[in-house]
């Protein structure tokens, strides 16, 4: 009788696996996009009316400083925070760059949807991640909590008609010797 030289997995190790969905780079949040133009507009305006117009307005120092504002509050809120998202075996995961929290299956409470923020909670802790900088993970996270939790999360339109092309986006990921507690 010959013996495989192959090592036995070890009845301790479990290999569990997630899809990663990146965020997407180019997603502003609306609110920024509003407070940018607005900023240019009177940044704009005031420029105008401080260099242009002879003799300058009273009121283009104001509107310059405004506008400058405006620009910076685009520029500093501009991008969201997570750098991708993680849904699988494990649980739902968010991931900053230095840090990653996960919430298990078993811990998880609620899946909710308040405007594009997607809300995992449980007892101790919850994740939040923008739906429209991670849409890809807000679809398959919405199938999982159905299937795992038997919770809906509410989708648009738009996520109703891409939610059968979750699988052709994000990469998978293997989680060895992940222990996830019941």
């Amino acid at each position: 009788m010959t013996q495989s030289s192959a090592p036995q997995p070890d009845a301790k190790t479990s290999e569990l696996s997630e899809r990663v969905f990146a965020t997407n780079g180019r997603f502003t949040p609306s609110f920024s996009v509003i407070a940018g133009t607005i900023g240019a507009a009177l940044l704009g305006a005031g420029v105008y009316q401080l260099w242009v117009i002879e003799p300058p307005l009273a009121s283009a120092s104001p509107l310059v400083a405004l506008g400058g504002i405006g620009i910076g509050i685009c520029l500093w809120f501009g991008r969201v925070n997570e750098t991708a998202v993680a849904v699988g075996e494990a649980g739902v995961a968010v991931e900053d760059g230095a840090h990653t929290k996960r919430i298990p299956w078993s811990a998880i409470n609620s899946v909710a949807r308040k405007g594009q923020k997607v809300i995992v909670q449980s007892k101790a802790t919850s994740l939040t991640f923008n739906s429209g900088a991670n849409p890809w993970a807000t679809l398959l996270l919405a199938s999982e909590a159905k299937k795992r939790l038997n919770q809906t999360l509410q989708l648009t339109p738009l996520e109703q008609e891409k939610q059968g092309q979750v699988g052709a986006h994000g990469s998978c990921r293997s989680l060895v010797n992940t222990r996830v507690l019941p």
